[in-house]
């Protein structure tokens, strides 16, 4: 059995790389590193990693990227530059076989979702020592944890001011990855109650639609290229009933797109005997999920935000989003309506 380190919190600094992405499978990464070595082997400074995304596309193969941090850009051929930018992470370091690397992730997402907290939208891991046997190999799996606390004070600064930013986030420095999920409601309870006593609504559908989990920006490319084709919403819901598990079938009446969100864990919420149970399982935020209770449906504005950094983004133009039903309002599903501007 495989060695395993304790599960750390770590901050992850900004970090110019090169790389190689492509679609696939994780076993030809190999020959991929062999390009990058053969191509950067003079400005490597540090351990080589694979980059892992979700969401992305629906076409088969995962989105992988696989690179190493170097001193200054490389350019050739498949092999491309950037920073990577720094994130939060939980970490786990692997020792062992990569075949066993499951084990690792199995107890790292574990944690993560004990703790209530929305992870990223890629996992990496960072190849620290490659062994002469399997066993010598030591791995080190980084899950980006999404920035949500940091959006709010930025959102509520960028909309009320430093001094409303300071009154809403009082105490948000104890709230850690690791404070636990009760602590952490607990805070989120008070902070949404001290900024709904600051903002009227439009602003605090503002400030909290900003919050939302990052929309994959592969998918929303690809879509709004759709659209600035023909400027025809029609041809993107078509593209999007390609993929209905993803983009959970809208239906557009009029010039209002609705879409009703599906269980977030289908199977528990099957098997859920319970009304409390069912909303458990059906609720797609990590850090309110077992205090439905506690929230306001005020907090439903950041759900809000997911369909409208999509929308927004693949029109190029202001959208309004309105909650329909929510889970916080006692209804058994959550949903939302797109308003379309008139000149889409």
């Amino acid at each position: 059995m495989p060695q395993q380190a304790e599960i750390v919190h770590k901050r992850i600094d900004d970090t110019l790389i090169a790389s190689i992405r492509f679609i696939g499978e994780h076993q030809e990464a190999g020959k991929h590193f062999e390009t990058l070595y053969a191509q950067c082997e003079d400005v490597i400074a540090g351990p080589g990693f694979a980059l892992y995304r979700y969401g992305t596309s629906h076409e088969p193969g995962a989105d992988i990227e696989v690179g190493f941090p170097v001193a200054r850009p490389v350019e050739t051929g498949d092999v491309k530059s950037r920073t990577l930018a720094g994130f939060d992470a939980l970490t786990i370091v692997h020792r062992g076989p990569y075949d066993t690397l499951g084990e690792s992730y199995r107890k790292l997402w574990q944690f993560v979702a004990a703790q209530g907290l929305p992870g990223g939208m890629y996992e990496r891991e960072v190849y620290l020592v490659r062994g002469q046997t399997p066993e010598e190999n030591v791995t080190e799996i980084q899950v980006p944890l999404h920035r949500w606390n940091e959006l709010l004070a930025e959102g509520v600064e960028r909309v009320l001011g430093a001094a409303a930013r300071d009154e809403v986030m009082q105490g948000v420095e104890a709230i850690t990855p690791t404070c636990g999920p009760d602590r952490r409601a607990a805070w989120l309870q008070a902070a949404i109650g001290r900024l709904e006593a600051l903002a009227d609504d439009d602003q605090r559908f503002e400030i909290l639609s900003r919050c939302a989990h990052v929309f994959p920006q592969e998918r929303i490319a690809h879509l709004r290229a759709i659209y600035r084709r023909n400027h025809d919403v029609a041809e993107v819901l078509a593209e999007m009933a390609k993929d209905p598990g993803w983009f959970a079938n809208p239906v557009r009446e009029g010039d209002v797109i609705y879409v009703k969100k599906k269980p977030f864990d289908h199977e528990r919420y099957e098997a859920a005997t319970t009304e409390a149970e069912k909303r458990r399982a059906f609720c797609h935020c990590s850090m309110i999920r077992g205090h439905l209770d506690a929230f306001s449906t005020m907090f439903c504005y950041c759900g809000t935000g997911w369909y409208r950094q999509l929308w927004e983004d693949v029109l190029e133009r202001p959208v309004r989003v309105d909650l329909v039903r929510s889970l916080l309002k006692g209804d058994d599903l959550c949903e939302v309506a797109i308003h379309l501007p008139e000149d889409a």
